[in-house]
């Protein structure tokens, strides 16, 4: 028998919010809309976001 790896939608949702949170709280995304009073959906790397994804990429 396979076991699932995965978490109810609830979960998942509340999960996404506390990781979303932890990364805006130490710098990794900001929300553009608090920067260029965009879209309240859209992300932009902050100064640790950028040094991250240069040394991944």
């Amino acid at each position: 028998m396979k076991k699932a790896y995965f978490c109810n939608t609830m979960q998942q949702h509340e999960f996404f919010k506390k990781v979303i949170s932890h990364a805006k709280e130490y710098g990794f995304i900001f929300q553009s809309s608090e920067i260029y009073d965009g879209l309240s959906s859209v992300y932009d790397y902050g100064q640790n976001g950028v040094s991250l994804k240069k040394k991944y990429s």
